[in-house]
């Protein structure tokens, strides 16, 4: 009988074969996922960014920093609450904190 191990042991593309669990992640596949999570946020951070600066010197440094922090925890929880269940509010909360993540940093 194999160890706990022997199955993470394989060639190119078991991961694929191997069955899933079609209770979590939307039926998506990685790439799809990380497609649709990620790179909104990471995009929309990267072009928020340059007028979280400008807001913040205008403003107040402290106060964007305050605002952006608040603002991605309120996201975070609204995508933990009902982000589960829906993809939609699931992308939508990554657009969230995709724009509110440029004004943490």
């Amino acid at each position: 009988m194999p160890g706990p191990r022997a199955h993470l042991a394989c060639g190119p593309g078991c991961a694929r074969r191997a069955p899933g669990n079609t209770r979590v992640g939307f039926r998506l596949e990685a790439d799809s996922a990380s497609l649709l999570l990620l790179t909104p946020y990471a995009l929309l951070g990267r072009l928020a960014g340059p007028f979280a600066g400008r807001l913040a010197s205008a403003l107040g440094y402290t106060t964007i920093l305050r605002t952006g922090l608040l603002a991605s925890a309120g996201g975070i929880v609204v995508m933990a609450m009902f982000g589960t269940d829906s993809l939609p509010i699931l992308i939508a909360g990554t657009v969230f904190l995709g724009l509110t993540y440029a004004a943490r940093d």
